[in-house]
């Protein structure tokens, strides 16, 4: 929200300021964060800090003297939150424009760790959902009006200080890897597979939902991007899956089975297919995806691969020993 007026950027421009985008900088950009309660007057997530509103002022004044002269703005939209992440660029527009697409990328990781598929809690700036209201009018030939509505408000995360320990934190390690910037192959493909989780969890729509999750699987797994999905390729993923997730025969027999279930229910709705996606398929979908990512994060040697070739060298001698 510190973008500035045509009038405004026009006089800072006179006073000789503007230069300042045709090198590059390093700003820190401001949203408006809703569904967030904490008690601390900051918190870093990697390179993001949530700050509580009114008591950052003193925090952002003492490194941005002018900060003060916001708070009209920032009063009158009554925030309790505010989301920071600095970025680098050569111009307000290139500023805005790395700025959003980061906090994108946070609104799905955040969606992805809590996990809320009710839809009960929604944290973010662009996709906040303040309150679910959906009502209905139900007609019948002969019959009164009858009235159908879900009406329940938003309720917030709580933020609490991470609680140190020799275990790693999983939800901690995803923020770094957001902004990370030289990422590995294996590294892109969580984030990715992450950001298509997140999207799912936040989708009112089971089906697409589903779909969503089952991107994020063959976003993980698929050696080759360029070659289409056939039935032996979702099989393949599924062992896969099955070795990553599980190191006994009755776990990785588990695991294939729920991937058979969700892969032809995924194959159901891409054709047109007549199908009942409930919560438990969307749940185990979720599920299915979050020990994956558990796996590639801190379970050896699956976090110390970098590409997709060492994935299917590793498994390739798993099944064959």
């Amino acid at each position: 929200f510190f973008q500035a007026e045509d009038g405004i950027r026009d006089l800072v421009r006179s006073r000789g300021l503007g230069d300042v985008y045709k090198r590059q900088v390093e700003e820190e950009v401001l949203y408006i964060l809703r569904g967030v309660e904490m008690e601390s007057e900051k918190t870093v997530l990697g390179d993001f800090v949530i700050y509580k509103y009114p008591e950052c002022i003193s925090i952002l004044t003492d490194k941005y003297p002018t900060f003060d002269q916001h708070n009209i703005f920032l009063e009158s939209h009554k925030p309790q939150t505010l989301l920071g992440i600095k970025v680098t660029a050569g111009e307000q527009r290139k500023t805005v424009e790395l700025a959003d697409s980061l906090v994108r990328s946070f609104e799905n990781v955040m969606s992805y760790i809590i996990g809320d598929l009710k839809h009960r809690r929604s944290v973010g700036v662009f996709t906040f959902r303040p309150w679910l209201s959906i009502s209905r009018l139900i007609c019948r030939e002969g019959a009164s009006l009858s009235y159908f509505g879900e009406n329940q408000p938003s309720l917030p995360i709580r933020l609490v200080k991470s609680v140190g320990g020799k275990k790693p934190q999983v939800d901690q390690m995803l923020w770094p890897l957001i902004t990370k910037v030289n990422k590995t192959e294996i590294e892109k493909r969580i984030i990715n597979a992450i950001e298509w989780a997140g999207k799912a969890c936040a989708d009112l729509d089971n089906s697409k939902a589903l779909v969503q999750f089952v991107f994020a699987i063959e976003g993980m797994l698929q050696y080759d991007a360029g070659v289409f999905l056939t039935p032996s390729i979702t099989s393949q993923m599924s062992e896969w899956l099955a070795f990553i997730i599980s190191d006994t025969a009755d776990g990785r027999m588990k695991i294939v089975e729920h991937c058979r279930r969700i892969y032809k229910k995924r194959s159901a709705i891409a054709h047109g297919g007549k199908v009942s996606i409930e919560l438990d398929d969307v749940s185990v979908a979720l599920q299915l995806v979050k020990l994956m990512i558990k796996t590639f994060l801190i379970v050896e040697p699956f976090n110390k691969m970098k590409t997709t070739k060492e994935l299917s060298d590793y498994i390739t001698e798993l099944k064959f020993k």
